[in-house]
């Protein structure tokens, strides 16, 4: 497994979406950022089982369990994808993938940056009044 994680912008993000046919509703998402906007953004990648194409629009489902993954007796629940997509998105990020069955997937996390306005005075902390 290989996990990457840096600062995105727009323009990067929605390259990788393209090559995604699981990235619906990012291209909504990018356009919601502000121009500049950073994202944090996270790649997983393995060289596992991958996902079957016919079945890769169920990856998020829940209790959704691939058959290849069912056939070598992994065990699971199949609430895995379905918590952390629930998670992403209440952050207000997004997640997809890309896979190719035998090769292994890759998991896409962007998660906005907040970035907080610079205080135009300083805290008056312990200041006595009076």
């Amino acid at each position: 497994v290989k996990i990457d994680a840096k600062y995105a912008f727009v323009e990067e993000i929605r390259e990788l979406a393209k090559k995604s046919e699981h990235s619906l509703g990012i291209e909504d998402f990018l356009e919601k950022g502000k121009v500049g906007a950073k994202y944090l953004f996270i790649s997983i990648t393995d060289t596992g089982l991958g996902i079957p194409e016919d079945q890769q629009a169920e990856m998020f489902n829940n209790f959704f369990r691939g058959r290849n993954i069912e056939q070598k007796g992994i065990t699971g629940t199949g609430l895995g994808l379905f918590i952390i997509k629930i998670i992403i998105e209440g952050t207000g990020g997004r997640i997809f993938f890309t896979s190719k069955e035998g090769a292994g997937t890759t998991f896409y996390i962007a998660l906005p940056v907040l970035v907080e306005p610079a205080l135009k005075e300083e805290p008056h902390v312990g200041r006595v009044v009076g």
